[in-house]
């Protein structure tokens, strides 16, 4: 009973920090602006083609997704309500898992890493699959136990049907479906009464449809996705070096091993620890004395509570890694985050393997698991005072705000990665767009927007940087400081991507970096992860405006604002050529523009 209203403790914190990230998470990050402009620029059944801007996901999942923007709208809450529901469902069905493979008041630890768990809970509010992805698991994952407990004789069908329809919805689906299948396998290889053999034979047609079903998903949909040569370098780490050029590379299996404690996991610096542990979960069967209980169990008619976990809980695990050494699929972060269930199992499952076989081994467990959990819980609970999740820029209160401070004939300077919210929150009266290499540093961006500003006929212009991490860290609210060219800040000059799982901030130089000779500072409005600030040419100004009003100013930049502007305009000698044209012609959606008025 005791271990009971402690669940259902967890539960309900698990499901309040959840829903009030939803509920104060109303930005998008950069990658989600990826898949939410898909979702607004195309129909249903062009959501079958593969997508733009270089994204890919199970195109179950993003029906599902089209369908509910459809329904209400593509909002950010709207656009993160599948992976809230599925983060919220992951957190009963990972206390059902948990209850029916470990005892007593054990089965809380896995359960509190996944409720505290800072990347389940990010994921779960973003528009990505990866929530998806974990729900898909753990559903898997019953139905598979389930079969397990009845050496099958009840469940294998249902279990067929469910892997056929997550294999559309989920693209780490056939991981788990190919270890649970191998699991349950030699689960009923050994069995010799009379329905034996007709179980593996079911079990074996299953698995052929499953591969099959996989095999018509990658031909028709996966395999016809761009790929996109910075994320095949982003993500090269999470697949073994090949070929090996040294024993060094096989570090890789011990940092990649660590690297899943820490993320998805959440174990923060205490990866190698929680490491030690889920490989106790897994060995311990072969190094601890079976009990009455489950000596009485040894025909495995039911699952030995506290005792055996189950191959097929860790079988995904190792199917997984087994695609990153064959280079198919990383093994990295939240790529990974599937895995969390099993992971946190196993951990569980280590930590109860402490209490029955150490003296004093029950205080022992309790303050490593205590100790452990700390970290995830920690992390969240410095979130919550702070009223916002680490990450995603607050460009769309930042475009917002521009649009009332921008003065008639006023330019908006936009880099690479800013454009894309740009075009999705709305563009203020004149926007120049500029090109960003591909490496996307920010020297080479502070570098291109100095050039831009330097070629401008206007006297005032806005520039417009998202995505970066300013040193001393902005309020998490919004600071709007107009006309005042004295602030100074001092920033973090050097270029690294910072990236902690929880996404990608770059430190900002300082912002006179990108001011070119005869222009001078004069506004800034900062708001979480982005800044704007306005600058005007030294000495006497006249705005430079068109009859009829400013127009809407853009320039060719190498990438894409609206899908036929490289058609429009002209590129002379490989500079970029700027002329003044209708909104009309830069969205299909002309009311999302600021009218220039």
């Amino acid at each position: 009973m005791r271990t009971s209203r402690a669940a259902l403790a967890l539960l309900a914190i698990g499901a309040a920090v959840r829903i009030w990230g939803w509920a104060s998470h109303d930005a998008l990050f950069l990658d989600e602006l990826f898949l939410a402009l898909n979702l607004r620029e195309r129909s249903l059944l062009e959501m079958l083609t593969p997508l733009a801007y270089g994204q890919n996901a199970p195109v179950g999942w993003l029906l599902l997704q089209k369908v509910v923007t459809s329904v209400f709208g593509d909002g950010a809450h709207a656009l993160h309500l599948v992976s809230l529901l599925a983060s919220l469902a992951s957190l009963a069905l990972m206390w059902a898992l948990s209850r029916r493979l470990l005892s007593g008041a054990w089965a809380l630890v896995p359960l509190a890493a996944v409720v505290f768990g800072p990347f389940l809970i990010w994921q779960g509010i973003q528009l990505k699959q990866y929530s998806f992805d974990v729900a898909v698991t753990l559903v898997l994952l019953l139905m598979a136990l389930r079969v397990h407990e009845s050496r099958g004789e009840g469940g294998l069908l249902p279990l067929g049907v469910a892997g056929v329809v997550a294999i559309w919805f989920s693209m780490p689906a056939i991981f788990v479906l190919a270890g649970v299948g191998t699991a349950l396998f030699f689960r009923l290889l050994p069995r010799r009464e009379a329905h034996g053999p007709r179980h593996l034979a079911v079990l074996v047609a299953i698995g052929a449809v499953w591969l099959a079903t996989f095999a018509l998903n990658y031909a028709v949909f996966l395999s016809a996705a761009d790929e996109v040569d910075w994320l095949v370098d982003y993500w090269a780490s999470g697949f073994l070096p090949w070929p090996p050029t040294g024993v060094g590379d096989l570090r890789w299996f011990y940092d990649i091993a660590v690297g899943a404690m820490e993320r998805p996991l959440g174990f923060w610096r205490l990866g190698l620890p929680a490491l030690l542990l889920v490989l106790l979960g897994v060995a311990l069967p072969s190094i601890r004395r079976p009990s009455r209980r489950a000596a009485s169990d040894a025909e495995g008619t039911t699952t030995s509570r506290g005792y055996r976990p189950p191959a097929l809980v860790w079988a995904p695990v190792l199917v997984t890694l087994g695609a990153a050494v064959a280079q198919a699929y990383p093994f990295r972060e939240r790529l990974i985050l599937f895995l969390v269930p099993s992971l946190a199992i196993l951990l569980g499952r280590g930590v109860e393997g402490l209490a029955g076989r150490l003296p004093a081994g029950r205080a022992l467990a309790s303050a490593v698991a205590a100790g452990l959990l700390l970290v995830p819980a920690g992390i969240v609970m410095l979130w919550l005072p702070r009223g916002g999740l680490p990450v995603a820029s607050d460009t769309r209160l930042l475009f917002d705000t521009l649009a009332t401070v921008a003065r008639p004939g006023d330019v908006v300077v936009v880099d690479h990665r800013t454009s894309y919210a740009a075009r999705w929150y709305g563009l203020p009266p004149g926007v120049v767009g500029i090109d960003a290499p591909e490496e996307w540093s920010m020297a080479e961006r502070m570098a291109a927007i100095r050039s831009t500003l330097a070629a401008l006929d206007e006297s005032r212009a806005w520039i417009v940087i998202a995505d970066v991490r300013l040193a001393p860290a902005p309020p998490l609210g919004t600071a709007l400081a107009s006309d005042v060219a004295s602030r100074r800040f001092t920033f973090d000059a050097t270029w690294d991507w910072v990236d902690e799982g929880l996404g990608w901030w770059a430190p900002l130089p300082p912002l006179d970096d990108a001011v070119p000779t005869g222009w001078v500072r004069v506004s800034t409005i900062e708001v979480k992860g982005a800044v704007a600030f306005a600058v005007e040419r030294e000495g006497p100004r006249s705005l430079a405006t068109e009859a009829g009003g400013p127009g809407l100013v853009v320039a060719l930049p190498s990438f894409e604002i609206g899908r036929d502007l490289p058609n429009r305009l002209e590129v002379l000698d490989g500079d970029v050529a700027r002329r003044h044209i209708d909104p009309e012609l830069l969205l299909d959606e002309p009311d999302e523009l600021h009218d220039a008025e």
